[in-house]
């Protein structure tokens, strides 16, 4: 689906009956995401043409283009070894893939900086019981923890200036909650406090607002923020749940 920033207008966009999760649009308007079996697709911009993307790899995860449009980011699991999932970079053929973490960890959920310069991912320890964001330059090189402690960090996405990130946590109370780190100084701050689960920020275009998914009302639905945590708003209402937002840019459209 697709929607206003505000919430109106809700469009559906695709209409296969497949399970279609995590959307991550390019700037000409496609949008790629990953079905239930772990297949990738690209959505032409009218919605009408789904083409299947880096089928040579069977089955991927967290699908994430970068901002040129000309490499997209996947998580795929060591077929030799079920616990062990690395970070890949690939032309959409698949024919150019690269690995960028071998270091025998669980990494996942990478994400491109604005200037697709750098890439941020979730890593766990050794134990698998905390997952931690990572930092690293686009090829791979220099990885550095972005957050420490113990818990679940997840779903980490950059703000359009690159100075920020905002992440999914369950470090207080074992509740999941949506915080935002600064890359530099590293000062985190939680922005939401419900007893339900919040999860799956990112940001608007402008930096100015952050979409989540919350199931505070029971359902899971969308809502937006400001970056401080005020202003909380519910975008998605009724019988159905909503699930993993992300926004869309093009022909100066600004859309979910």
């Amino acid at each position: 689906w697709q929607m206003a920033p505000d919430g109106s207008a809700p469009n559906p966009i695709t209409r296969s009956k497949q399970d279609k999760r995590e959307p991550s649009a390019l700037i000409d308007g496609r949008i790629v995401f990953r079905t239930s079996n772990g297949k990738a697709f690209l959505l032409s911009r009218d919605g009408q043409t789904e083409e299947e993307i880096l089928a040579r790899f069977q089955r991927i995860n967290n699908p994430s283009f970068s901002p040129d449009g000309k490499t997209v980011l996947f998580t795929r699991y060591d077929p030799r070894f079920k616990d062990i999932r690395d970070v890949w970079v690939s032309d959409i053929s698949g024919q150019n893939a690269v690995i960028l973490t071998r270091d025998n960890k669980l990494a996942l959920q990478p994400s491109f900086s604005s200037d697709g310069k750098k890439i941020v991912f979730v890593r766990a320890d050794d134990t698998r019981e905390n997952h931690l964001l990572w930092i690293m330059d686009a090829d791979g090189q220099n990885a550095r923890p972005l957050t420490s402690g113990k818990g679940k960090d997840l779903f980490p996405k950059f703000s359009p200036d690159g100075n920020f990130v905002t992440f999914t946590s369950n470090r207080k109370n074992n509740n999941f909650e949506i915080y935002i780190i600064g890359v530099k100084n590293r000062a985190m701050k939680q922005l939401t406090r419900h007893a339900g689960s919040d999860s799956n920020s990112c940001f608007s275009v402008d930096g100015k607002k952050i979409v989540y998914v919350s199931n505070q009302g029971g359902l899971q639905q969308i809502r937006m923020m400001d970056t401080n945590g005020e202003n909380q708003v519910s975008l998605t209402q009724g019988p159905l749940e909503s699930l993993d937002p992300n926004w869309t840019v093009f022909n100066e459209d600004n859309n979910l």
